[in-house]
């Protein structure tokens, strides 16, 4: 690992790392910690070490009012809790304090002035590594696209430039890709004009307003929207109206007409004022496509050849102490791999659905059992109407 020159943000992250993992009975004295993260040339004179401890010991005074967990390790190994560095005595006490030196030398007490400090740090650090920082912010750089306008994309990529002044990153940032699972497809409308309507909603779902607009060639009527949703390539808004009190409904982006100007502010686009009660917390949205979706008690999936090794590799809850509620079963390993999935507390949706109709012939088997007060649930008979449908609808195409 390369040594630092300076005692920068690199140089401090190790320090704190290197307190956490030091022994709780004996503590680091900071000028062992400094010769393992400094460089030679740094700690070449007396000065030069004097003033890197105690932008050290500045450091952790700073780090342990906003976060704690930094003590001083005493003599017989107990936490002092205390790390506020003992003022030197004036020069007038220093000769009355010499005389007692001999006697204070194998005095076991407190912390003294000129006495070895060891430090240690009891919980984990909550500062990010400089290169985290620094691949957040160029990856931010790289799909900002999705959000901002273009002079705050310029602001933006100056901030990271600032900040993110390393090659290695700016390399693995070139071999980093994001792709979507589904065909690239895109809003066909003026991207720039969309991007302007969707700063007018984000500053009204900020600022807990409405917004006039148009959907879909409609007449014109206040908008409040409570979520902004992407998915791929498309965003959507979460919304109600006065119209249609307590009623929210996920509405495409780029079907919405705003009458705001390529040139007007942002800041200056007038918002309206709520005049009835909505839910900004935990808004019950109504499906944008209608089906009998729900929740599922538990839900069985035999799945064959390469995606059913795939998916015994996933889970279906975001949340990973939820994972126990997928499990995997190999049916059969070889000649063609084949897994049942058992899935348990799973909301049934549009999204879902198509998930497992893109499956296609690999899916083998669908077994549901609806939660409590679902029991129209069906996703069995659901895909079977939905790929009967599909079937005999298909003609083949002229030549």
């Amino acid at each position: 690992m390369d040594k630092r020159a300076e005692f920068d943000e690199e140089a401090k992250y190790r320090l704190l790392w290197m307190l956490f993992r030091a022994d709780s009975t004996k503590g680091l004295r900071l000028s062992k910690a400094l010769e393992e993260i400094m460089s030679t040339t740094s700690l070449t004179s007396a000065s030069n070490r004097r003033l890197l401890k105690d932008q050290a010991e500045a450091f952790l005074r700073q780090y342990n009012s906003e976060h704690g967990g930094v003590v001083c390790v005493n003599d017989w190994g107990k936490h002092d809790e205390e790390i506020e560095p003992i003022p030197r005595p004036p020069k007038s006490e220093k000769k009355k304090n010499e005389a007692g030196v001999k006697n204070k030398k194998n005095e076991k007490g407190p912390h003294r002035p000129g006495k070895v400090r060891c430090y240690k740090l009891t919980a984990e650090p909550e500062i990010l590594h400089p290169r985290s920082l620094r691949l957040h912010l160029l990856l931010v750089g790289k799909f900002n696209e999705f959000f901002l306008p273009k002079n705050e994309r310029k602001a933006l990529v100056r901030l990271i430039k600032s900040t993110s002044s390393n090659q290695k990153i700016d390399s693995l940032i070139k071999r980093l890709r994001y792709s979507a699972r589904y065909p690239g497809i895109f809003p066909n409308t003026d991207t720039q004009r969309l991007r302007l309507h969707e700063q007018v909603a984000l500053r009204a779902l900020e600022e807990e307003m409405g917004f006039p607009a148009r959907y879909q060639g409609g007449r014109e009527i206040i908008y409040f929207p409570v979520r902004l949703v992407r998915r791929e390539q498309i965003s959507y808004l979460v919304c109600t109206t006065d119209e249609r009190k307590g009623i929210y409904e996920e509405m495409a982006l780029h079907r919405f007409s705003i009458d705001i100007g390529i040139t007007d502010s942002v800041d200056d686009f007038p918002l309206k004022e709520r005049n009835h009660s909505i839910d900004y917390t935990n808004p019950t949205i109504k499906p944008r496509i209608p089906g009998n979706w729900g929740e599922l008690e538990k839900l069985e999936l035999e799945v064959e050849g390469p995606v059913a090794i795939h998916l015994s590799e996933m889970r279906f809850h975001p949340k990973e102490e939820k994972k126990h509620l997928t499990e995997h079963e190999f049916l059969q390993h070889e000649p063609v791999p084949r897994v049942l999935l058992r899935i348990h507390k799973l909301w049934y949706d549009y999204e879902f659905k198509t998930w497992l109709l893109g499956l296609g012939a690999a899916l083998k088997a669908v077994r549901a059992v609806p939660a409590f007060g679902h029991e129209q649930v069906d996703p069995l008979a659901d895909l079977t109407r939905d790929i009967s449908a599909q079937y005999s609808s298909l003609v083949p195409p002229e030549h």
